[in-house]
């Protein structure tokens, strides 16, 4: 009797190991044929991008949509200041763009930003022309045509001035 039970244990084990092995097996990896780039990960199929990229494929960087010459106008404690620059991005890293003019503050000015999402950004602090940017930030809009941004500018100086970007528009 112990014989017959120890028997339909093994057995039962055996069709439910089986079973399981075998229904498994069917089952395609969804990640098989999907290439994540840039360090993105494949969870069911689809890419999970790293900070920086985006895509299907996270071939994409952030900041490519925002490359291009920008129109904008600074409303600063000082004053008024209507300015043409540009956007260009970083060659080595994907969240890091430069504003060319911004604010007015020369042509030769070329402000570092660090993106910290798809559509928000920090100027770092850094010194140009003369102007040391001591904080600021802002946001673009969800179609990459219009900045919004706030900072606080030194001249050589000392003076401080606060701005705030009214108006930067992609040409």
């Amino acid at each position: 009797m112990k014989r017959i039970k120890f028997l339909a244990f093994a057995a039962a084990t055996f069709l439910t190991v089986s079973s399981v092995l075998y229904f498994n097996s069917c089952k395609t990896d969804p990640c098989k044929n999907v290439v994540c780039n840039n360090g993105g990960v494949c969870a069911d199929g689809n890419c999970s991008c790293a900070s920086g990229y985006e895509d299907a494929t996270c071939s994409t960087a952030w900041v490519t949509k925002y490359v291009a010459n920008w129109k904008g106008t600074d409303v600063c404690t000082s004053g008024t200041y209507n300015w043409n620059g540009a956007i260009s991005k970083s060659s080595t890293n994907p969240v890091v763009f430069y504003i060319t003019n911004m604010g007015g503050l020369g042509t030769s000015a070329q402000f570092s930003c660090t993106l910290s999402s798809t559509s928000t950004f920090t100027i770092d602090a850094q010194t140009q022309n003369g102007y040391t940017i001591m904080s600021g930030g802002g946001s673009i809009s969800t179609d990459g045509t219009k900045i919004t941004s706030n900072y606080i500018v030194k001249d050589a100086a000392g003076a401080r001035d606060t701005c705030t970007t009214s108006t930067i528009i992609k040409q």
